[in-house]
């Protein structure tokens, strides 16, 4: 599978051992895919991307046309019809030792992969993750460093569950580990706060809206375990699958 790294595209790529992504996870992503062969709300996905950028003060320009024309090329080579689409942008290759960020040569690094889609679950099993997640900047942007996505993933599958969902200090429900989730009761969809530390999801704010358009309730507000097994259904939304109904709770 070919892909684009800062200009070039690439079949057998390679990333050097001493960029910050991959020492430091000094970087952000953006996941999103396509329907009918167009990348799915791209604007927004690159407006987050970019955002996060500034926090981490990555100085890098990238445009909705530009990168749509590097997702169509990938997608011709690699001979696919729709794709799981993500964009890496890290700060660049370390010189020397140490965390500063003026310890860095050269330019910021951007990477775009595209990937065969997964066929999209109709239905999972969610679990609450046991440890509280803390309120701090790294919640809000998706940053290479991933670890405690990972620790709660693996809870999730060592009980069986397919999303293992975080709770803050006070056992408010925030989010999956790649998806936010919503509750509907009395034809009322309740979802956490972007105040809260989630991740302003793409797709949850669409589905919001959508929402909204139609004429529907929607509360962002904070809820516990206990409004959520109360709750008249209940499902989690991501960029790379959708909307997934929740079958089960544990």
């Amino acid at each position: 599978m070919y892909s684009f790294i800062n200009g070039k595209y690439i079949k057998e790529p390679k990333v050097s051992i001493f960029d910050r992504g991959f020492m430091y996870g000094d970087g952000v992503f953006e996941s999103l895919r396509t329907y009918g062969g167009k990348p799915f709300l791209l604007s927004e996905h690159l407006a987050r991307l970019l955002n996060a950028c500034k926090l981490l003060r990555i100085k890098i320009s990238l445009s909705e046309s530009g990168i749509q024309r590097i997702i169509q090329k990938l997608m011709r080579r690699n001979k696919l019809k729709e794709a799981y689409i993500k964009i890496f942008v890290t700060r660049g290759e370390a010189k020397g030792h140490g965390l500063s960020i003026k310890k860095t040569k050269g330019n910021p690094l951007l990477i775009v992969t595209t990937e065969k889609l997964n066929k999209q679950a109709k239905a999972c099993k969610i679990t609450i993750y046991p440890l509280p997640r803390s309120n701090w900047i790294g919640t809000r942007i998706k940053s290479l460093n991933y670890l405690e996505h990972i620790f709660a993933r693996m809870y999730a599958e060592e009980k069986g569950a397919d999303e293992a969902i975080f709770t803050d200090e006070k056992g408010n429900i925030l989010e999956g580990t790649t998806s936010n989730i919503f509750i509907v009761k009395n034809d009322t969809l309740i979802t956490a706060p972007v105040s809260a530390p989630i991740l302003a999801g793409v797709t949850r704010d669409y589905v919001i809206r959508q929402a909204k358009a139609d004429g529907k309730k929607v509360e962002e507000r904070l809820f516990k375990l206990k409004e959520l097994l109360e709750a008249d259904s209940c499902f989690i939304t991501s960029s790379g699958q959708g909307v997934i109904r929740c079958k089960s709770i544990s």
